[in-house]
C-alpha cells in the first residue's frame, strides 16, 4: 500500500534493506507523526530519530547475547 512508499523513502534515506525499514517506519508509526501532512524534512528528523532507536535496540539484544 502506500506505506511501501515510506518504506522505500527509508531504505533510500540510510541504505538499508527494507525489513530494517520496516522496523524503523513501525517505530515513526509510535509518534504522532502524520505521514500524509508532514514535510520532506520532518519525515527524515523523525526518521533519523526511529532508525537511532531501533539501532540501539538492535545493539543492546546483541549485547545481551555475548553474556
Amino acid at each position: 500500500g502506500s506505506m511501501y512508499k515510506y518504506v522505500r523513502d527509508i531504505m533510500k534515506l540510510f541504505d538499508i534493506d527494507d525489513s530494517l525499514a520496516k522496523e524503523v517506519l513501525a517505530e515513526m508509526e509510535r509518534t504522532d507523526l502524520r505521514f500524509s501532512e508532514c514535510t520532506t524534512s520532518e519525515f527524515n528528523l523523525e526518521a533519523s530519530y526511529s532508525y537511532q532507536v531501533v539501532m540501539a535496540s538492535k545493539r543492546e539484544k546483541n549485547n545481551g547475547l555475548q553474556r
